[in-house]
């Protein structure tokens, strides 16, 4: 037998055309399975389930020189 291990599809998020050229500092990924039942040619469907835990990753997009001082802050 085959184990079907889940697959992973990081999407481009959607922002509005006045953001367009504009870096955002950061940006958070959410980690979920997507659905294995896809027919040809469609678009991959991830169902969250209540209850259920999910990885959420936060990506720092700064540059070295533009990282403010943090010190004592929490982050």
């Amino acid at each position: 037998d085959v184990l079907a291990l889940p697959i992973f599809k990081q999407e481009e998020s959607s922002l509005p055309p006045e953001n367009e050229n504009k870096i955002l500092p950061f940006q958070y990924v959410l980690c979920a399975a997507t659905s294995p039942a896809v027919k040809l040619h469609d678009e991959t469907l991830t169902y969250l389930n209540q209850g259920q835990s999910y990885e959420i990753r936060m990506l720092d997009n700064r540059k070295i020189g533009e990282l403010p001082e943090i010190n004592g802050k929490l982050v």
